[in-house]
């Protein structure tokens, strides 16, 4: 009778054999990870943890008309964190309205969208110093969330991006008209 092991495995070292359990366990990774829907894998944009929703500040600090250089450093790390921050700088392009992704990305834009509410006053500047910080800001916006150039669209705009740029000054001419000072009521 023989007394040493009789299967094929006794000729594999313990060294192959953890090698071939790491490849095995790598491709079962990646199987599962292809068959996850992106707004469960924590790996996806479009992923929304439990905990965050649009009422959920992102960072501490909100912005103002005086610290927007420390808030724009803070907003972008915890972006980039969240793996959010390819939904505000435009390299996550909107799907169709026909896509399965398209809840998952309004869901998203929704989300980060409400992080760019801005409540600025006037209080004691010049009503100049006020549109110099103001502009300053939403400069600084456009940079986090720009409104992409009209690449096809040569004299007259038809591809929609015109009437959002309409959109975005509208809502800043708004957003300064309210933080005027109690002075200016008339042209509120």
């Amino acid at each position: 009778m023989a007394t040493g092991p009789t299967t094929p495995l006794s000729h594999i070292d313990l060294q192959t054999l953890t090698s071939l359990f790491s490849q095995f366990n790598q491709m079962q990774q990646n199987s599962n990870r292809a068959n996850l829907s992106p707004i469960l894998d924590p790996t996806s944009h479009y992923y929304l943890h439990p905990g965050e929703s649009p009422g959920t500040p992102l960072i501490a600090s909100i912005l103002n008309l005086n610290n927007y250089h420390t808030w724009e450093t803070s907003m972008s790390r915890a972006l980039r964190g969240k793996n959010k921050i390819k939904c505000i700088d435009g390299s996550l392009p909107k799907p169709p309205s026909d896509d399965p992704l398209f809840e998952a990305w309004e869901r998203c834009n929704m989300y980060v969208g409400d992080i760019f509410c801005i409540t600025a006053k006037q209080e004691d500047m010049s009503i100049t110093d006020y549109f110099t910080k103001m502009k300053g800001i939403w400069e600084g916006l456009d940079n986090f969330k720009p409104v992409p150039s009209c690449e096809s669209c040569h004299e007259t705009c038809k591809c929609g991006l015109g009437i959002m740029r309409g959109y975005r000054q509208d809502t800043r001419m708004v957003r300064f008209l309210r933080g005027l000072s109690d002075q200016f009521t008339t042209v509120r």
